[in-house]
């Protein structure tokens, strides 16, 4: 009975695939803001799926994200132009604006960031919700690593924002590069990271308790805590905010690997999902294996299983 129900489920769910595939990629002419809306709506309802991967490993994959950036490239970006959005009314600016930032939590990118930014100039200086719009243009911003403009738009709106903001150095651009912050001299300073050939990327969260139960767990195996502190990295999500000072307090207390972010999450991929925690195994910058989780019992035979797949156990 149980496999019958999950097989009804999986072809609801691929049924409802096709169809918003159909709404949002099929289209030329997406309707108006509420029709947008609503479409995004359905696009949120949807969660997560298994994906097989050519190496016949199955690894679950949000697929908001993608279904979102496709609303926006087909439906917003291609419509919205300059004179469209100046015509648009008051109601349906806002509406715009709050599907952006919808869209936004899901996946960002520098076009999303700079037609927020044009949005923002369109509503009129009176209305209230510009300066809180501002606000969260700010957070998209320095998720995004986009100080400069971070700042500009704190000077402008006069937005009262603690945040550290701070200047990478170096370049930045090549793949799978993470960004480490710490303090030094009561400066906030970046460590700059490579991933080695043979890497496991833990996305977690000093605010998950299923990363915190791992985190304990891991002290209580020496074999794999070493494996782990040489070829791990701890990456945190950044959507909306990096939250630097919780950051930079949890790596100063904690006596596991530091979180760290990542530069641009359009250079990975591969993570497919950023659920926490989720453990992505790479060899030869190729992901091998997946397990997404941590509940009471631990999955200590699939992560040795996979150490092993990428030749580390």
């Amino acid at each position: 009975m149980r496999i019958l129900l999950f097989m009804i489920y999986r072809y609801a769910l691929l049924l409802q695939l096709l169809l918003i595939s159909t709404v949002v990629e099929g289209v030329t002419n997406c309707g108006s803001v509420t029709d947008l809306w609503n479409e995004a709506l359905s696009i949120e309802q949807l969660s997560v799926q298994d994906k097989l991967q050519e190496n016949n490993q199955t690894v679950v994959t949000d697929i908001r994200a993608e279904k979102f950036v496709a609303l926006f490239e087909n439906c917003i970006e291609s419509d919205f132009t300059d004179a469209t959005l100046k015509n648009l009314s008051t109601n349906d600016k806002d509406v715009l604006y709050q599907l952006m930032h919808k869209i936004t939590f899901y996946s960002q990118n520098d076009s999303m960031l700079s037609f927020i930014t044009r949005l923002l100039k369109e509503l009129p200086s009176e209305d209230l919700n510009k300066k809180r719009y501002a606000e969260t243009l700010y957070s998209r911003y320095i998720a995004n690593w986009m100080f400069a403009e971070a700042q500009e738009l704190k000077t402008k709106f006069e937005l009262d924002r603690d945040d550290y903001v701070f200047k990478l150095s170096g370049n930045l651009e090549g793949s799978r590069q993470v960004i480490t912050p710490f303090l030094e001299s009561g400066k906030l300073q970046e460590k700059n990271e490579l991933l080695s050939e043979r890497h496991v990327v833990v996305v977690g969260s000093l605010f998950c308790q299923p990363s915190e139960r791992f985190s304990e767990w891991l002290k209580g195996k020496p074999e794999l805590r070493k494996i782990m502190a040489k070829h791990s990295t701890w990456i945190t999500r950044q959507n909306g905010d990096l939250r630097l000072n919780e950051v930079l307090e949890y790596n100063y207390i904690s006596d596991h690997q530091p979180y760290s972010f990542v530069y641009k999450k359009d250079q990975w991929s591969e993570i497919t999902y950023w659920g926490t925690p989720t453990f992505y195994f790479f060899e030869q910058n190729s992901l091998v294996r997946q397990i997404v989780g941590w509940p009471k019992e631990g999955r200590e035979v699939q992560l040795r299983e996979a150490l092993a797949a990428i030749g580390l156990l």
